[in-house]
């Protein structure tokens, strides 16, 4: 069995160098090939393993949103607010803000009622003194951060229940600011 081994290495030794540069070249040209395929393999797997990871990623993310659906929207928002009359000789109000370092506020209020409503509108002269200082001890009650642009609607909330806790003709409908700064000294 060695000597069978002996005999191949000898015979192929004993090859022409043509044969041998043949060899060479054809295995040459079948090594750069095989290098291609090799990077070719490389760059498929690496683009599959990558949209693999990308698909699968996604949907592990979006699990929770399998139901998407648009909030509904409040009616307050969708229908056109009726145009009211609005009151507007509640005098411009100054005051500070309760912080440990009090902001300065300046702030005027317009209180809307119905249109035509005689009686919401004469209580509303009639208790002027009153409105104004309820308006003015609500926001000295409050700190600069409660009167942020981003709670304004709560604030008209607020202050539409307190006028209307006071009124016994009839109900505000609408509170809006002319004007509110609220700032540092």
């Amino acid at each position: 069995m060695a000597d069978d081994d002996i005999e191949l290495g000898n015979a192929l030794d004993a090859g022409s160098p043509d044969d041998v540069g043949e060899a060479k070249k054809k295995r040459f040209v079948s090594d750069r090939l095989a290098r291609m395929l090799v990077y070719v393999a490389s760059g498929i797997i690496a683009i599959l393993l990558t949209v693999t990871i990308s698909v699968v990623t996604f949907r592990v993310l979006d699990q929770g949103s399998v139901n998407r659906s648009f909030a509904e929207v409040s009616q307050a928002y969708e229908s056109i607010p009726e145009p009211y009359s609005y009151y507007t000789l509640i005098p411009q109000i100054r005051g500070v803000t309760r912080d440990q370092s009090p902001n300065s506020i300046i702030v005027k209020v317009d209180i809307g009622y119905n249109e035509g409503d005689t009686q919401v509108q004469t209580e509303l002269v009639a208790r002027t003194a009153q409105l104004t200082d309820i308006i003015r001890n609500y926001f000295s009650q409050k700190t600069a951060a409660e009167l942020a642009p981003e709670r304004e609607h709560i604030i008209k909330t607020e202050l539409k229940d307190l006028v209307n806790r006071v009124l016994s003709q009839g109900k505000v409908q609408d509170i809006i600011f002319p004007e509110l700064q609220v700032y540092e000294f």
